[in-house]
């Protein structure tokens, strides 16, 4: 038990790793664009789906974050 309380807790900390690194690149974006932070934020969530980032699974934040580099690359 105590192993799955552990992958639990490493599990969300990743997940908060990556959603810090998905506020990042949305920062970047925003700032580079001249948008709104939320704005950016929302664009990815109508384009990726899946509820607020706070909400969201891993899978869909590293789905936001593939997409906000690609935007990025773009630029």
């Amino acid at each position: 038990q105590s192993f799955a309380l552990a992958d639990a807790a490493a599990a969300h900390r990743a997940l908060e790793s990556r959603r810090k690194e998905l506020n990042a690149l949305v920062s970047q974006y925003a700032r580079v664009k001249g948008m709104p932070h939320s704005h950016v934020h929302a664009e990815l969530r109508r384009q990726c789906g899946g509820p607020s980032l706070a909400q969201a699974t891993t899978d869909q934040v590293e789905a936001r974050i593939t997409m906000i580099r690609e935007w990025n690359d773009r630029r």
